[in-house]
């Protein structure tokens, strides 16, 4: 599986499930991650991404990359009543408790769920915490707890709005140059500082940026000058002099 990128747009949890009947959480000791018992702990994961929240790469989409567009695209092929019970099967059946002991007995420890918080929310007031996520991620860690499983909760799309200089028309235009540019690359084979699975979609490319550009800021900014910049106005951040 890919590494995880920077916890950027992402709220990242991590729970212990043990035999017992409540969960305990895991925590961090220097770089490690340690059981509650104080035992060091190496991760073994699967992601399952696509289940909550959609990623258009994943459904081979060409230009319906968001979740927002890939919901428009459903929508205009069967229309919104079919689209919603569309999603609703997709939610109750993607993932099964059959799936959560297969990768059981595949040999892993922890699963990955990457969810959008519009499924915690109200469609009508999104001030209002209520929506079916809560009952399916119940249903998730319980299953995961029958399989004595770590479960790591993503929220891989929260409200947000862009900050500074990245709230302008201009900087999605720049980052989606700099994104062609970097795919024009991996496909030559070049050698690239970034991880070439930024390649597969932008969203991604937007991660293993990010992670570059706070893990690997002065080689970043080196390799990558003008991405470096509009990070720099994302994040209002210049972490390449911090590493001088």
């Amino acid at each position: 599986m890919h590494k995880l990128s920077t916890a950027v747009t992402s709220l990242l949890i991590v729970f212990f499930l043990s035999s017992v009947a409540s969960a305990q959480f895991v925590s961090t000791r220097g770089k490690q991650i340690v059981t509650p018992d104080g035992k060091s702990l190496a991760l073994k994961g699967i992601n399952l991404g696509n289940w909550l929240l959609p990623e258009g790469y994943m459904f081979k989409f060409k230009t319906a990359s968001s979740p927002r567009l890939i919901q428009t695209v459903i929508n205009e092929l069967v229309g919104e009543d079919e689209a919603r019970k569309f999603w609703k099967s997709h939610r109750d059946r993607y993932v099964t408790k059959e799936d959560i002991h297969f990768i059981k007995q595949s040999g892993f420890n922890s699963i990955r769920v990457p969810f959008s918080y519009r499924l915690f929310v109200s469609a009508e007031d999104p001030r209002k915490l209520e929506g079916e996520g809560y009952e399916i991620l119940d249903r998730v860690v319980s299953w995961c707890k029958d399989e004595n499983l770590y479960v790591i909760l993503d929220m891989h799309a929260a409200r947000a709005g862009l900050p500074g200089k990245a709230a302008s028309a201009e900087w999605p235009r720049r980052l989606a140059a700099e994104f062609d540019r970097f795919v024009s690359r991996v496909d030559a084979g070049e050698d690239t500082l970034l991880d070439p699975y930024g390649a597969e979609a932008i969203e991604e490319f937007f991660a293993v940026a990010a992670e570059a550009f706070f893990v690997a800021a002065r080689e970043f900014k080196l390799e990558e000058p003008a991405l470096y910049e509009l990070l720099v106005d994302f994040f209002r951040q210049t972490p390449a002099d911090n590493h001088a």
